[in-house]
């Protein structure tokens, strides 16, 4: 009786080896076949700067001016059509005219200026542009405002018809995150604190949006990767009153809505 307790046993652990090694069998992993749709060539600039990061860029008829530290020189600059290096510009340093900490720029080449917002030294630095010749432009130091005196962090800053636009915490003094204010003569005249999303952990990615301008500089976009979230603004000029359009899509669903962006007299 024992034996046969024994086979009984011995038979059944056999079968249930044999069971396991077939169901092992069945869960093989067979790697994919991805086709191949389409080849993308990419081509190189130039050989003759390296760049780690690119901070932003601008375009005028001529030239790309891109807004990166390398050589410690901020601003690299490329000819539009050929794609070859013209050179580098504004120092890497804390004298006037030079730039600790380059983080934001604005490219006008109707009043023929480009300026430079260091949120280290929180000063924007303004050049005037000009063509030095078939080869490469120039760009001549103009003139600093500082943000050092200001009650609140401002964290980039781009000039505005009547002053600058700030992304920063100016204003009343409280603990609220705040976005963007139309600031002059040592005052906000308007500011804009709305957020598409509601909780305090969500909003801390709207620090620091990707920020862009039209060319006539009356409209603007800023957009964050939370949610691929995109927002349209209009720029009002002096006392008078606009309407801010905010588009945006959120994780769960998507929304329209239409805000005002005005000036207090």
């Amino acid at each position: 009786m024992k034996n046969m307790q024994i086979r009984n046993y011995i038979a059944t652990l056999a079968t249930l080896v044999i069971s396991c090694s077939s169901c092992t069998s069945n869960k093989t992993y067979h790697l994919p076949t991805f086709p191949v749709e389409k080849e993308i060539t990419g081509h190189c600039l130039n050989n003759d700067l390296l760049i780690s990061y690119a901070y932003d860029m601008a375009v005028d008829d001529e030239y790309i001016y891109i807004l990166a530290l390398s050589e410690d020189k901020w601003i690299q600059v490329y000819h539009r059509e050929s794609g070859a290096y013209a050179g580098g510009y504004i120092a890497r340093g804390e004298g006037p005219g030079e730039i600790n900490t380059g983080i934001a720029f604005m490219l006008r080449p109707d009043k023929h200026t480009l300026s430079v917002y260091d949120p280290t030294l929180m000063k924007a630095v303004t050049y005037t542009l000009q063509q030095a010749g078939a080869d490469k432009p120039l760009l001549t130091f103009s003139e600093e405002e500082s943000f050092a005196s200001c009650k609140g962090a401002v964290r980039r800053a781009w000039p505005a018809p009547d002053g600058f636009l700030t992304d920063g915490q100016l204003g009343e003094p409280d603990n609220r995150q705040k976005r963007f204010q139309l600031y002059a003569d040592g005052k906000v005249l308007s500011a804009y604190n709305d957020f598409p999303v509601t909780s305090k952990e969500q909003q801390a990615a709207f620090l620091s949006p990707q920020v862009c301008f039209s060319p006539s500089r009356t409209k603007m976009a800023a957009g964050t990767l939370y949610g691929g979230i995109l927002e349209t603004f209009a720029l009002s000029p002096k006392n008078t009153a606009t309407r801010a359009h905010i588009g945006f899509t959120s994780l769960t669903s998507p929304c329209h809505r239409a805000t005002s962006l005005r000036h207090r007299t």
